[in-house]
C-alpha cells in the first residue's frame, strides 16, 4: 500500500486505504492526526451503506476488506496478491462417514485467510453470581489437531489440521450467534500467550518437518476486543507498538497505553498473530513448496519382526 500505484481505472478504497497509509507513516507529516473519513466514504459506497455510520461486525468487514484489496491487487497472471504471501495459509480436511468405516477418506487442502474458532458454551449452572467463564487458547486449538471429530449435519465427520503457516496469523472468534429471537453473546474469556504461541503440534503430520514450516511461533500484535451486549456493546483495539514494545489501546479517538496484562484480561474477538521470523521491515522468508515436495525422503519400510525374536527380547 505504501508503493501503490493507481492504475488507469484505480479503485476507490484501494487508494484512499493506500493514502491512509502514507500519512499515518509518513515522518514528516504536518498534523498529528490523520482523519480515515475519506476511506470510510469509499468503503460505504462500494458495499451501498452497510458498513457506514451504524456499527457492525468487524470480523465481517474485515472479511469483505480482504477479498476487495485481493481482487483490485491480484497479478493478472498468477492471480495472487501481497494478501496471499502476507495472511495466507492452508489447512487439511478430512472428510468420513459418520457410522461407516468402510467408506473412503476424503483429504482436501484449503486456503484460507483467517482461522476460525468456537470458545465453550458458558455454563448452564454457575457457583457464583458475578462468575466469568474462562478457556485457555490451546484448548480450542485442538480443533486443529486431525483428530478431534466434528459432525455436521449431513452426517459427515471432519477432522482439522494446520499445514501451511502464514507470516501474520488471524483467530477470530466466534462469539455471537443468533437464535429464533436476538443474539446471543459467549462471555468466556480466553486465556492466550502474548508471546511465542507454538503451533508446532497443530501440523498435519506429512510436513511437521521443518522444511515446510521453518518457524511455528507467533507473537500477538494486535487484538479486537467487544464489551457490552450483543448489539449494543462498544469495540476496542489493543495494537502493539513495536519500536517501543508498548501496548496502546484504541477506542474512537481515544488512545492510551495499557499493560500486556490489561490484553490478555479483555473479551477478544479478533486477534493478529505475527511469526516471530518477520523482520523490523515486514519482510520474512519464504519456502519453495514445490522443492520442498520434491525432496521429501521416502519412510522407511519396517519389516515384520519374526516371533522369536521377540520372544528372546523379552517382548512376548
Amino acid at each position: 500500500l505504501m508503493m501503490y500505484q493507481s492504475p488507469l481505472k484505480p479503485d476507490r478504497v484501494v487508494t484512499t486505504l493506500a493514502e491512509l497509509a502514507r500519512k499515518i507513516f509518513n515522518p514528516r507529516n504536518f498534523k498529528g492526526f490523520v482523519s480515515p473519513h475519506e476511506f470510510l466514504q469509499a468503503c460505504s459506497v462500494a458495499t451501498k451503506k452497510k458498513f457506514f455510520t451504524t456499527q457492525k461486525d468487524p470480523a465481517a468487514f474485515m472479511a469483505w476488506l480482504l477479498t476487495r484489496l485481493h481482487t483490485f491487487l491480484k497479478d493478472k497472471k498468477t492471480g495472487k496478491s501481497i494478501l496471499n504471501r502476507c495472511f495466507e495459509g492452508e489447512v487439511v480436511v478430512r472428510t468420513s462417514l459418520l457410522n461407516d468405516d468402510s467408506a473412503p477418506t476424503l483429504e482436501k487442502k484449503e486456503a484460507t485467510m483467517f482461522l476460525t474458532l468456537e470458545p465453550p458454551p458458558e455454563p448452564l449452572f454457575k457457583d457464583q453470581r458475578d462468575f466469568i467463564p474462562r478457556c485457555q487458547l490451546f484448548v480450542m486449538l485442538e480443533k486443529f489437531n486431525g483428530e478431534t471429530m466434528h459432525t455436521t449435519v449431513k452426517g459427515e465427520v471432519k477432522r482439522y489440521s494446520l499445514r501451511r503457516l502464514p507470516p501474520y496469523l488471524i483467530m477470530v472468534f466466534k462469539r455471537f450467534k443468533k437464535n429464533n429471537f436476538a443474539w446471543e453473546k459467549n462471555p468466556t474469556i480466553v486465556e492466550f500467550p502474548v508471546k511465542n504461541l507454538d503451533l508446532k503440534d497443530y501440523l498435519a503430520q506429512e510436513v511437521a518437518d521443518e522444511r515446510f514450516n521453518p518457524e511455528t511461533r507467533y507473537d500477538l500484535v494486535s487484538s479486537i476486543c467487544h464489551s457490552g451486549k450483543p448489539e449494543a456493546g462498544s469495540y476496542k483495539c489493543f495494537v502493539h507498538h513495536s519500536p517501543s514494545q508498548q501496548w496502546q489501546e484504541i477506542q474512537d479517538l481515544r488512545v492510551t497505553p495499557v499493560l500486556p496484562q490489561v490484553v490478555a484480561l479483555a473479551e477478544s474477538y479478533i486477534q493478529m498473530y505475527q511469526r516471530v521470523d518477520v523482520q523490523a521491515d515486514g519482510s520474512f522468508s519464504e519456502v519453495d513448496w514445490e522443492a520442498a515436495l520434491e525432496h521429501v525422503e521416502e519412510q522407511p519400510v519396517v519389516d515384520d519382526v519374526a516371533p522369536e525374536d521377540l520372544a528372546e527380547a523379552g517382548i512376548i
